[in-house]
């Protein structure tokens, strides 16, 4: 290796704890092709190895199914993987039928930036979100960088690395506690900044991709949140396959994730496309933590593309007994891309 022996010894691998880190290390290209190329190597391995050996206990994530929409919301790598810019709304009602239940909001922009005459390109992204669980709500920003480069002299296989950067303001309104005599209980509303980081590995062609990421890697410091997670991990792959006549495609993909905790679960979301403009994704969601495990949550997706606009929503159904008590859960989304060509990346297909 030309540049990771300036950082590691290759005899120190077996020290990591995690069992990724192996193919990580040798999926990295051997010799660098530019300066720029191997100082961001240099820097973000350290950082990857670093969170991931922190000990954290950090916020719940406000995003549950919106991934299958943003697949960059867990694998900030992903952001700029098409030369396209894009923008997205959506929002997400959960559990209807119960008071209090989480609402979710989400504005994304991303954007691809390739330097005239470099085969490397950056991506830029910027998330808004908004939850509001019961008498919580959590109101933030996250900032996203990411350097894509082609692994082959074909100039058909890409990688792309992520960072991104999170400040949310956490907002606990304990107004209408005021009946309820409880020295902790302030009866007024009560504010904090907190900071969150995560990191990410992409790779993908024209009829495949696979990533990986860590979210959630700053140690929690919130003083009042009731809910607390362990970092989570995300390995997020799916292929793009075309039937006869391309009329129709078919884009299967599978989340797996897993925490510190041992807390598990599967996606299995197969994903049917009629002539580029029209889309039905399924998604069913199994929890792993015991064997065989259970059944969690159904969602299906319809979307449309008109042009340069997108629309889309998905109607949640849970599998646990808790569903027969709520209508599910219902989520709408509305985008717009601007494209000097048309996208390559078949997370977004």
């Amino acid at each position: 290796m030309y540049f990771l022996h300036k950082i590691f010894f290759k005899s120190n691998l077996k020290g990591f704890h995690f069992p990724w880190f192996q193919p990580l290390y040798y999926s990295f290209p051997q010799n660098p092709r530019c300066k720029t190329e191997f100082q961001f190597y240099r820097i973000l391995l350290p950082l990857i190895l670093l969170f991931s050996n922190l000990p954290a206990e950090s916020q719940q994530l406000p995003v549950l199914q919106q991934y299958i929409l943003q697949p960059s919301l867990l694998n900030p790598a992903i952001t700029g993987s098409t030369e396209c810019s894009q923008f997205r709304l959506m929002d997400r009602h959960q559990w209807l039928g119960f008071a209090g239940t989480p609402k979710t909001q989400i504005l994304t922009a991303e954007t691809a930036l390739t330097p005239k005459g470099s085969t490397s390109s950056h991506g830029l992204g910027l998330h808004l979100h908004n939850d509001i669980n019961g008498a919580q709500k959590q109101l933030g920003g996250n900032f996203i960088y990411a350097f894509h480069f082609y692994l082959n002299r074909r100039k058909t296989l890409k990688m792309g690395l992520g960072l991104s950067g999170t400040v949310y303001q956490l907002a606990l309104d304990e107004r209408d506690f005021t009946q309820i005599y409880d020295p902790v209980v302030s009866g007024n509303i009560t504010r904090e900044f907190n900071f969150d980081a995560s990191t990410g590995v992409y790779i993908y062609h024209d009829k495949f991709f696979a990533g990986f990421s860590a979210v959630q890697l700053l140690p929690a410091i919130s003083s009042f949140h009731p809910y607390t997670n362990t970092r989570s991990f995300y390995v997020y792959t799916g292929s793009n396959f075309a039937f006869s006549g391309k009329d129709f495609s078919f884009h299967p993909s599978v989340l797996y994730c897993f925490n510190q905790e041992g807390e598990m679960h599967i996606d299995l979301n197969p994903g049917f496309v009629y002539k580029d403009n029209y889309w039905i994704i399924f998604s069913y969601r199994h929890l792993l933590n015991e064997f065989p495990g259970q059944a969690n949550s159904l969602v299906t997706y319809l979307g449309l593309n008109y042009k340069n606009f997108s629309f889309g929503y998905g109607f949640d159904i849970g599998l646990t007994a808790l569903q027969k008590n709520h209508y599910g859960s219902h989520e709408f989304m509305v985008g717009y891309k601007i494209c000097p060509y048309k996208c390559a990346c078949p997370a977004y297909k």
